[in-house]
C-alpha cells in the first residue's frame, strides 16, 4: 500500500542562501515567522551552495547547482537567485513567494499570494516610480517600449510554471553578451523586470515595502508627520513584509540606535528612530532582528 506524501501546500516560500553571511538559523527563524502568521498551509524550499544539516524540518534543501552557483553570480548582482525559476524547483500550480534574507516577515504571507488571483504575472516591490501603473504603461506603449520597468528583487510573487524560461534565457543572453554588459544583465531583478515587463506588477504598499522608502524622508519633520498619520500607522501595522535591502538602515545599525536617534542615506533622506515617526513599530523591529542576531551568535 502506497504511503501518501505530504499534502500539497496552499503557498510555497523559497529562500536562497550562500556563503556564511547568514547562518541557517536565520532562515529557520524566517520560516517560523511565516508559520506563526499564516492562515494557509505553507511549503518551504531553500536553495543553498552547501549542505545545511540544521535546516528547519518543514523545508526542503536543494543545491543551487553549477549553472548559478558561480562566484560572479553570488556577488552584487545576485544572479544566483534566478535558479528559483528552474523547472522542478517548486511545485507548479502553487503560488510561490521568494524572500531575500534581509526581509522581515511580519504578517500572513497568504495575502501576498492572493495577488496572483487578481493579476497573474510577476509581482515585485517597485524600484522605479510610475512605470508600473496604467499611465506609465500607456506612455511606454507610445514610446515603443523604451521605458524600463524595474522591480526590487527582495520579494517575488509568481506562479512557477509561468517563468521556467527565465534561467536559461539569462544564461543564453549572458553567453552572447560582450563587455560592457547590457544593464538588464547586471542583476537578477533587472533581468526579471526586463523579461516580465508586460506582466510585471507592483506589490501594494499595504502588503510590503522597502524600509528606506517607507520610513526615511527628506527631513525629520516630514518623517514624523508621515508616521503620525492614522492611515499610515494602520497600513504599516498591517504589513506582511518589510525588506531592508540596500546599504542604508541595516538591521544591525537599527539595533544600536538610541530612542530619538537618526540615520541618513546618500540621498539625504533621514530616519527618525522614535515612535511618532515609526508608527509604533520599533519594538517589533527590535525584537525580530534581536532574535535573528541571537541565531547568528549561536551558529
Amino acid at each position: 500500500m502506497a504511503v501518501p506524501g505530504p499534502p500539497t501546500p496552499d503557498v510555497q516560500c523559497v529562500f536562497v542562501i550562500w556563503g556564511e553571511k547568514y547562518p541557517i538559523a536565520h532562515v529557520n527563524a524566517m520560516i517560523e515567522a511565516a508559520l506563526a502568521h499564516s492562515s494557509r498551509r505553507l511549503g518551504f524550499t531553500c536553495l543553498s551552495d552547501r549542505p545545511r544539516p540544521d535546516l528547519h524540518p518543514a523545508a526542503q534543501l536543494q543545491d543551487i547547482g553549477p549553472a548559478f552557483a558561480r562566484p560572479d553570480f553570488m556577488g552584487a548582482g545576485t544572479q544566483a537567485k534566478l535558479a528559483i525559476f528552474e523547472k522542478g524547483r517548486l511545485a507548479d500550480g502553487v503560488p510561490a513567494l521568494y524572500f531575500d534574507l534581509d526581509t522581515m516577515i511580519m504578517g500572513d504571507v497568504g495575502r501576498l499570494a492572493a495577488l496572483l488571483k487578481r493579476q497573474r504575472g510577476l509581482h515585485m516591490i517597485p524600484a522605479t516610480a510610475g512605470s508600473f501603473w496604467p499611465l506609465g504603461r500607456a506612455v511606454n506603449r507610445v514610446r515603443a517600449g523604451t521605458v524600463r520597468f524595474r522591480g526590487n528583487g527582495s520579494i517575488f510573487v509568481f506562479m512557477p510554471e509561468d517563468w521556467h524560461h527565465l534561467p536559461q534565457a539569462y544564461l543564453d543572453q549572458r553567453a552572447r553578451a560582450t563587455e560592457p554588459l547590457p544593464r538588464h544583465l547586471w542583476a537578477d531583478d533587472r533581468f526579471v523586470s526586463h523579461m516580465a515587463r508586460d506582466r510585471l506588477f507592483a506589490i501594494p504598499t499595504t502588503l510590503a515595502v522597502k524600509f528606506v522608502n517607507e520610513f526615511m524622508a527628506p527631513g525629520p519633520a516630514l518623517a514624523r508627520r508621515k508616521g503620525h498619520q492614522a492611515a499610515t500607522t494602520a497600513r504599516r501595522q498591517g504589513l506582511v513584509a518589510l525588506t531592508f535591502s540596500g546599504d542604508a538602515c541595516k538591521p544591525e545599525d537599527l539595533l544600536q540606535l538610541p530612542e530619538g536617534g537618526t540615520l541618513s542615506d546618500r540621498k539625504g533622506r533621514v530616519l527618525v528612530w522614535e515612535d511618532e515617526a515609526m508608527s509604533g513599530l520599533i519594538p517589533r523591529i527590535r525584537n525580530y532582528w534581536a532574535h535573528m542576531s541571537a541565531g547568528k551568535a549561536e551558529s
